[in-house]
């Protein structure tokens, strides 16, 4: 496979997000909505399929895939994307998306919201 370079490293005080190019995910096998576990290694970023574990592993690999989604939703614009995930909206019950995090349910909710703004499908 040939080598591609990550777009965007976002280190937080909690959390690295990294935004690789749907290609890379693609090339290397990687469906949509699976768990990926990153290692770093000797300066090498290595991705594995991440094993469906408890339900607090399950809920912080669906949490990774909102930020990324919502990322996508903003073209890649991180302030965006921020300032939008703290922001009440109204097809969430005026709830922000960060409030929507804490459950499975929840976060389906919010994908299917994210999906809907996507693809334009709001009144």
């Amino acid at each position: 496979m040939p080598s591609r370079r990550i777009t965007k490293i976002r280190v937080s005080e909690t959390e690295v997000l990294i935004a690789l190019p749907l290609g890379v995910l693609a090339d290397s096998g990687f469906k949509d909505g699976q768990l990926i576990q990153v290692t770093v290694e000797d300066g090498t970023i290595i991705l594995n399929s991440g094993e469906q574990g408890s339900t607090g592993d399950n809920l912080d690999g669906l949490v990774a895939q909102i930020h990324m989604k919502a990322l996508d939703l903003f073209e890649g614009d991180e302030a965006a994307r921020d300032r939008w995930m703290r922001s009440p909206i109204r097809a969430l019950g005026w709830k922000s998306p960060d409030q929507m995090l804490q459950s499975v349910e929840d976060i389906e909710t919010l994908c299917l919201v994210i999906g809907r703004l996507d693809r334009g499908s709001f009144p």
